[in-house]
């Protein structure tokens, strides 16, 4: 069967049933859903003729409630008069009000004034039929207790017609002086005749009919409707109910249903022309198929299949006329296009890749050779091919690539496989980066295996030059510092018997050299003095430049004697050494320190620090000195434990293991301000609770910048401790010391205007205590700042004037408020009088600057006294207070005297 036929086929059987199901489920849809509509438009003509009534009914209670307002009304009905009725009532009232039946009654329900319309004649009459005066009368005495309460308005039935009425007290006002609950009654009705039906259809737009429900069985709710067709019209009924719940009226309307029919009719005629267009398009769509899709499918399939896959050239399919068939011919002509070029792209890739590519059989034998391999092997592809693998690739090891592609054709999930070979090749050993990948056939099976070679001697001997160049200092040659650490972790086992040193050597002044002369004359002096002290020393030593500027040495096997004669001439060997920049000569000394394996210290690398910090102990004095690592030389031992006191007070305040003192400056004379005065003192607590004094951390916290670090926490928790006690901000001072470190960094006012803003402490509280050191160093800087904290209320002190670079020169300049003399020369002023003439030359020329000065370590009465005889404003020392925790000085405060 042909396609066209096939198509043809498929498209009935799946369109004629869904065509008569369409039919059928829309015309059914449709009219019903067109009912609907005449229904519920039905529906909604009655509600609004049952809200019309609605509306009647409550314009005669409105009527009804406005004349029982009335207080001539309630007048009336207690007093009857004449001109009440004539000027209230006159006989076209009710014609006007549209109002059938006028009643009012007095409280016995005796009729006071009736006014009735005939509607034959249209004539109002005086007298209301006596049958509805007595069902009227009869109702409210009935319902007298409930028109207390309410008005009662609805349906009744009189002489076989409806009527709307309306019965409602009339109650006495408060100022019409009358006595009693209810003065009357009164009644308004209107009939429901012709008239005013007719009335209603007309605002409507349909007929509307109410009439009486005849017959002894009740309709059904009044919320239900009753729907009735004819061809022509449509009813709808609805119930009323009466005054009496027995008493029902039936409303109904009547519609035209012309409307209704003629769209009926319409969505017949919809449906018909709907279907017939789907047939005359289905069977168009046919005869387009078979034409242009099916008849040029047919010619591109008979070309496909005539298409041979080993053809040499690619031989391109004619396409048709057809847009889509031509769009498909054209792409399966550019792929085939495109894999043609691939194959000739895929052999030109081969050839010139940088790798050998050599293809084998399962066998093992070659079945090809790239241009590389060629070169590689020096084979060519005529004489390659054929050749097992094992004879052309020779392995120094002896192993046979043969069993390994062998195991490809055994496991067919061997994956790539990479390693590295020394090879044998013309008569040369080559390393050779080898992968060896399965070859895999059309139906996924092994049929040989890939070998792709890449020559890495070039990359050996690459490799080697960089490891040589990670361990040995590019300047000068010598180890590293990585590598010379690891010599020396390989050493440390060797050396457990004999004397063997470690020396530190650390260049002074090369810094000088590389700044006037630049890095490159920098350079050539560290090499003549690598080769300097190469020179001294011997092949089995051990020689390393660990920084800029600093050595280490290994010196094995050798006594103390011998090391001092080394290190020696290795001292007078870098002295000696110069380089000459412009006409300029520039050569540098040494500090060494040097240190011993002992038999306890097994390694090298805790020498090695040993020496370290006796190379630093070898600064001290000046430069070319050699220092020889002693446990009880302090200061060495200070440089050897600076790192561990530098990790110590880091612990200490990440952990709060930092506690705060006070030492009380007492003021020699009353002073105008009246204010307590105290220095901040900081304490480090060990782990077994000992309390430790700034100089046994303080100069590790200089040497590691740790400084400002420690500043910031005194300062956090001072600002802390004022907070918590506001009773001292307007009667005493808090001195705190800063660091130079802490006043040189940009940092320091920032945190200070924070510390500021978060505890609002008055900054007259506070006096900072500053040293010489920080004062001179950027003295126009140091002086700016000062000057703006000072404007902002904060006091300064100068500490320890006269111990550093005293100058009175630049005490003129700087603006502090105090100076504290420094206690190396209070201390000693009663009985030195160099010391008490230095005291005093201080004092007057502060005294002059208009600064005060505070003696520090008055720690005796002698002293105490001296301080009293010179005018000194404030003394501080044991001799006044010890040091106290600080969280004491809040609790004395209130009970002592303020001076």
């Amino acid at each position: 069967m042909s396609l066209t036929r096939r198509l043809f086929t498929l498209l009935a059987m799946i369109c004629l049933p869904a065509l008569l199901f369409l039919w059928i489920a829309s015309r059914g849809l449709l009219l019903d859903t067109l009912q609907r509509i005449e229904h519920m438009v039905a529906e909604n003509h009655l509600r609004q003729t049952y809200n019309q009534f609605e509306f009647y009914l409550q314009r005669l209670e409105t009527w009804g409630f406005e004349w029982s307002q009335e207080p001539d009304l309630v007048k009336y009905v207690v007093t009857p008069s004449k001109a009440f009725e004539t000027g209230y009532f006159p006989d076209d009232l009710l014609v006007f009000n549209r109002s059938h039946l006028v009643m009012f009654f007095d409280a016995d329900v005796s009729v006071l004034f009736e006014r009735f319309i005939d509607t034959d004649s249209g004539l109002v009459n005086a007298t209301v039929p006596a049958n509805i005066k007595q069902k009227i009368q009869h109702r409210i005495q009935q319902q007298a207790s409930e028109l207390e309460r309410k008005t009662i308005t609805g349906m009744v039935q009189f002489d076989h017609a409806p009527m709307m009425l309306t019965i409602r007290a009339i109650r006495p006002l408060d100022d019409a002086n009358i006595n009693g609950t209810t003065a009357g009654y009164l009644v308004f009705a209107e009939r429901v005749d012709a008239q005013l039906l007719f009335r209603i259809s007309q605002a409507m737009g349909y007929s509307v009919n109410l009439q009486p429900h005849q017959g002894p069985q009740k309709l059904q709710s009044h919320n239900d409707t009753q729907l009735d067709r004819t061809q022509s019209s449509l009813w709808v009924t609805r119930t009323l109910y009466g005054l009496d719940h027995d008493t029902q009226f039936e409303l109904s309307i009547s519609m035209d249903r012309s409307l209704f029919l003629f769209g009926a009719e319409g969505i017949e005629r919809y449906l018909v022309i709907t279907i017939c267009s789907l047939l005359a398009l289905l069977a168009a769509l046919y005869l387009f198929i078979r034409q242009y899709v099916a008849a040029p499918v047919a010619s591109l399939t008979r070309q496909v299949n005539a298409i041979d896959a080993d053809a040499e050239e690619c031989q391109p399919i004619i396409v048709g006329k057809s847009r889509e068939i031509k769009i498909l011919g054209e792409k399966f002509n550019r792929l085939m296009d495109s894999l043609f070029k691939e194959k000739v792209r895929a052999r030109t890739t081969l050839a010139s890749i940088g790798e050998a590519v050599i293809s084998t059989d399962s066998r093992g034998s070659i079945t090809y050779l790239s241009p590389v391999a060629e070169k590689l092997l020096q084979l060519t592809q005529e004489q390659g091919v054929g050749l097992p693998i094992d004879k052309v690739l020779q392995s120094v090891d002896g192993m046979s690539l043969a069993p390994q592609i062998a195991m490809f054709a055994d496991m067919p999930s061997a994956t790539t496989q990479r390693s590295m070979r020394r090879l044998q090749i013309a008569g040369r050993s080559v390393s050779i980066e080898q992968t060896v990948s399965p070859l895999l056939g059309a139906a996924d099976e092994i049929t040989g295996a890939v070998l792709v070679l890449r020559d890495i001697s070039s990359a050996e001997l690459l490799k080697e030059k960089l490891q040589h160049q990670s361990s040995h200092d590019p300047v000068t040659g010598l180890y590293t510092r990585g590598r010379f650490e690891q010599m020396i972790s390989l050493l440390s086992p060797e050396l457990t018997s004999g004397e063997h040193a470690v020396c530190y050597i650390d260049l002074d002044n090369f810094k000088l050299v590389n700044d006037n002369c630049g890095h490159g004359v920098g350079d050539r002096l560290l090499r003549e003095i690598s080769d300097a002290i190469r020179r001294c020393i011997r092949e089995t030593d051990l020689l390393a430049r660990m920084g800029g500027d600093e050595f280490a040495l290994v010196l094995r096997d050798i006594d103390i004697d011998a090391v001092r004669k080394v290190m020696v001439k290795i001292s007078e060997e870098i002295e000696s050494v110069s380089v000459y920049w412009g006409a300029s000569a520039y050569s540098v000394g040494a500090s060494i320190g040097v240190s011993f394996l002992r038999p306890e210290q097994t390694q090298l690398k805790a020498v090695l620090q040993e020496a370290d910090a006796a190379c630093r102990g070898a600064k001290l004095p000046g430069s070319n000195n050699i220092c020889f690592y002693d446990a009880d030389n302090q200061e060495v031992t200070d440089h050897q434990q600076a790192p561990r006191w530098a990790i110590k007070i880091n612990d200490a305040i990440d952990a709060d293991k930092l506690e705060l003192y006070y030492q009380e400056i007492m003021p020699l004379a009353p002073t105008t301000e009246g204010m307590k005065r105290i220095e901040v003192l900081v304490r480090m607590r060990e782990a077994n609770g000992e309390l430790l004094l700034p100089d046994s951390f303080l100069p590790a916290a200089e040497r590691y910048h740790l400084c400002e670090k420690l500043d910031h926490w005194v300062l956090e928790h001072v600002y802390q401790w004022l907070a918590r006690h506001p009773e001292c901000w307007s009667h005493s001072r808090v001195s705190i010391n800063l660091s130079t470190e802490t006043l040189g960094s940009d940092k320091f006012e920032p945190y200070l205007a924070s510390l500021c803003h978060r505890y609002r402490i008055p900054n007259s509280s506070i006096c900072f205590e500053i040293t010489e050191r920080a004062a001179i160093r950027n003295q126009q800087k140091m002086i700016e700042l000062l000057k703006r904290l000072r404007n902002q209320g904060f006091r300064f002190a100068l500490d320890d004037f006269g111990s550093g670079f005293s100058s009175y020169g630049y005490l003129k300049s700087l603006p502090v408020d105090f100076v504290k003399i420094d206690g190396g020369f209070v201390r000693t002023m009663h009985e030195d009088p160099k010391d008490l003439a230095l005291v005093q030359s201080i004092h007057q020329v502060c005294n002059v600057l208009g600064m005060q000065t505070v003696a520090e370590y008055v720690e005796n009465d002698a002293v105490y006294q001296s301080a009293c005889d010179l005018g000194i404003d404030f003394v501080q020392g044991f001799n006044i207070g010890h040091p106290k925790p600080l969280s004491e000085f809040a609790l004395n405060f209130i009970d002592q005297q303020v001076v």
